[in-house]
């Protein structure tokens, strides 16, 4: 069973992010540019997630307990859509924000420091996204590692919008700045929408007909026949299953249990699925039986 881990990469997403939201915060005040003033308050949201997320796994990783006997797997779930809220939350922001500036425009002032600035902003940011992605892919496949993964690649055309968008209000006598603001923040809430809708059919427990379709077809391959099926989700990693089956006539009990372990173990060894399997007598001559009883009334 995967057992969910406080990364330390957070630590690191939290630090950097914070130091990135420091510096740019700096320059946008300077030059007066809504969208870098933007992609700072984008930063400073993205190191609260880092820290929700960090704070999130730490409790995910305690063990059980008796009055949580499924450990706290779900709360990941949670922290994911925490992650999401405040994204959605900053785009509203910012665009609301840029349309304030569409109307009433300011001058920017251009600074090629600055601009040189901004651009290694924008690499570090892309490192950090490959950084994530090699992590989840080695170490951790956390959906919370994963949600800041895709935040640091969309940061880095965040900031590369917003780069572009400084350069360009040195030669365009126009409201870019608030105009490429408008489309970041379009994009930031646009992402964090579908992380909750991602996040909370999770916590809603939407169904998984992927993990169904195995586990019927291990049931199929031991010699059963599925009756009903129903999979509960405790956290990454934190499945139980609840199988009934048809028990054939001429099936002794022996064999039946045998069957039984079969599945449970196969459950557990190929899908990591906890299983409690039971067996329903005669259940072709029942169903037979209610629908003739159907058809007579």
């Amino acid at each position: 069973m995967k057992k969910a881990r406080c990364s330390p990469i957070l630590l690191v997403g939290i630090g950097v992010n914070f130091i990135l939201f420091t510096v740019k915060l700096y320059i946008g005040l300077r030059t007066n540019s809504l969208c870098i003033y933007t992609d700072a308050m984008n930063n400073l949201a993205d190191t609260l997630s880092a820290g929700i997320g960090f704070l999130g796994l730490f409790i995910v990783a305690r063990r059980a307990t008796a009055r949580f006997p499924f450990g706290f797997g779900r709360l990941e779930f949670l922290t994911e859509l925490l992650m999401a809220l405040l994204m959605t939350a900053a785009g509203c922001s910012f665009a609301y924000n840029s349309l304030e500036r569409f109307f009433a425009p300011v001058p920017v002032w251009f600074s090629t420091k600055y601009a040189g600035i901004i651009a290694i902003t924008c690499l570090v940011k892309l490192a950090m996204g490959f950084l994530f992605h090699i992590y989840r892919k080695r170490k951790d496949t956390s959906a919370v590692i994963w949600t800041l993964e895709l935040d640091s690649f969309m940061d880095f055309a965040v900031t590369l919008a917003a780069l572009i968008s400084f350069s360009l209000t040195n030669y365009i006598n126009f409201a870019i700045d608030s105009v490429l603001g408008l489309v970041i923040s379009i994009a930031i809430a646009a992402a964090g929408i579908r992380l909750i809708l991602s996040s909370a059919g999770k916590l809603l427990g939407e169904a998984q007909p992927q993990l169904e379709e195995k586990i019927r077809a291990c049931v199929q391959d031991a010699g059963a026949q599925t009756v009903s099926l129903r999979i509960h989700n405790y956290g990454r990693g934190v499945d139980f299953a609840e199988l009934t089956l048809a028990k054939a006539p001429h099936m002794n009990t022996a064999d039946a249990e045998c069957i039984r372990m079969n599945i449970k173990r196969r459950l557990a060894e190929e899908l990591l699925i906890r299983t409690t399997v039971e067996w329903r007598e005669n259940y072709g001559e029942r169903e037979e039986k209610d629908r003739q009883g159907a058809e007579g009334r």
